[in-house]
């Protein structure tokens, strides 16, 4: 089961079982919205509450609360055309694993954004399903290197009338549009254009009631172009935050809607980590970031003049937070090799409000579970590589163990952290106790 929570707070939006239900916690009313033979995905809630969005059968729909009544946005739904739905390479490569809505709200509730994909010219890969008596083979569209994307069109459709104005993406096919927005007028969209080489990265506005489009600014690299969620529009002033590696380390930087660069807000050798929220009323942006130790990741804001900027999570280890809407308080879930994972309630200060859910500081001493030793090696050119040993709880020096040589290997997968948990450490923990020495080493980048 799915939900997402309106934004009154007091309702939910239920996904389940491939039809939508409408949960109102003050009265403990549960009402069923669909009930189809169909299977209804990637359910949202409207900005103004009064509207939720679906897609059925790779058509999009919207459905009007109050009065119940459905309206089909698009028509051309079928196995090879999507509408509002990610096909499997921007959901798996460039948006998120898992990921599959590819359509977006106008904060004025009166229209969606929506990518149209035609997956028609994509050779189908087959997966076999050995699980059966008698295995059944299911077909997916699956590009591999030198094969067809598919063709992606970005529509803005209206919600009175289902018309579709399209956007002008330019005449390349060949490319990717891995992020779309809406500025805070509801008259502008936004997008990402990246080619396929992931080499060169462009932010195009484009006016939503005529399609016509212009670029704002771009991104040129030599070898690779990273994405990631570092934009954010400020709702009363023609700003916008943009997260870029032209330095060789991820900062953030304030632009104008004319695409000239009004301030760099962070700098250094050390990568801002993730954007987490901004407090637009007290100007500040908050993030984590690599600044302390890049085997940790801190709590940080800096001000919209770039003048201030301050850590302001103090234990060491890996802080992921997640933001109120305001900007004025946040969730902290926090954890090192010391100390299992908690959550605790802070406002945009850092001052600690509650802890939410406590962590169990003895239990590394109940199960006998070893603390990780960090390592650290000098490489060719200087660069420094980082490395854990987990060693057996009884470890004996003066005997001999066999060792398990852990590592990842491929980009945005840090194996070598000041966290407590995940899947793989449990795992090397357990065979810690079993007798095994675990050693991991990050690659470089």
């Amino acid at each position: 089961m799915n939900y997402t929570w309106f934004p009154n707070q007091s309702e939910l939006l239920l996904l389940n079982e491939g039809d939508i239900w409408h949960y109102q916690l003050n009265e403990e009313k549960l009402i069923r919205l669909t009930n189809t033979e169909a299977v209804e995905e990637e359910a949202d809630i409207s900005p103004k509450g009064k509207s939720v969005s679906f897609i059925r059968e790779n058509d999009l729909y919207v459905m009007n609360l109050d009065t119940g009544e459905e309206r089909q946005l698009t028509t051309e739904g079928s196995e090879t055309i999507l509408n509002g739905k990610l096909d499997w390479v921007y959901q798996e490569e460039l948006v998120g694993r898992g990921i599959f809505r590819g359509y977006f709200w106008s904060p004025k509730s009166d229209k969606i954004a929506y990518l149209r994909f035609d997956t028609s010219n994509i050779p189908e890969y087959p997966l076999v399903d050995w699980r059966p008596y008698h295995p059944e083979v299911e077909n997916m569209r699956y590009p591999k290197a030198g094969d067809p994307n598919s063709t992606v069109k970005l529509g803005v459709v209206s919600i009175d009338n289902s018309e579709t104005v399209w956007m002008d993406t330019g005449e390349e096919k060949a490319v990717y549009f891995p992020r779309v927005y809406w500025l805070p007028d509801g008259k502008t969209v936004a997008f990402m254009r990246l080619d396929r080489l992931q080499q060169h990265l462009e932010l195009l506005f484009a006016d939503a009631n005529t399609g016509e489009s212009r670029v704002i600014l771009e991104e040129r690299d030599p070898y690779w172009i990273n994405l990631g969620d570092y934009v954010h529009f400020f709702k009363n002033k023609d700003r916008f935050l943009w997260g870029s590696e032209r330095s060789g380390y991820n900062h953030l930087y304030l632009y104008n809607y004319e695409g000239k660069v009004v301030k760099q807000l962070t700098g250094g050798e050390w990568l801002v980590d993730k954007l987490a929220g901004v407090n637009e009323i007290d100007g500040w942006i908050y993030f984590t970031a690599t600044k302390k130790d890049l085997r940790e990741r801190h709590v940080y804001r800096v001000n919209t003049g770039g003048d201030k900027f301050e850590r302001i999570s103090d234990r060491c280890g890996v802080h992921e937070i997640k933001m109120a809407a305001t900007g004025k308080f946040y969730a902290d879930k926090f954890s090192s090799t010391e100390r299992p994972s908690e959550v605790t309630l802070h406002r945009g200060s850092g001052d600690l409000l509650e802890t939410i859910v406590g962590d169990d500081q003895n239990l590394p001493r109940k199960f006998a579970i070893s603390e990780p030793e960090f390592l650290t090696f000098t490489g060719d050119k200087g660069i420094t590589y980082y490395a854990r040993i987990i060693k057996p709880p009884d470890f004996d020096p003066g005997k001999k163990y066999p060792m398990l040589i852990y590592t990842y290997g491929g980009p945005h997968g840090q194996v070598v952290q000041n966290k407590f948990g995940g899947l793989s450490q449990k795992w090397h923990l357990m065979l810690a106790q079993r007798g095994y020495i675990i050693f991991s080493m990050d690659n470089r980048g």
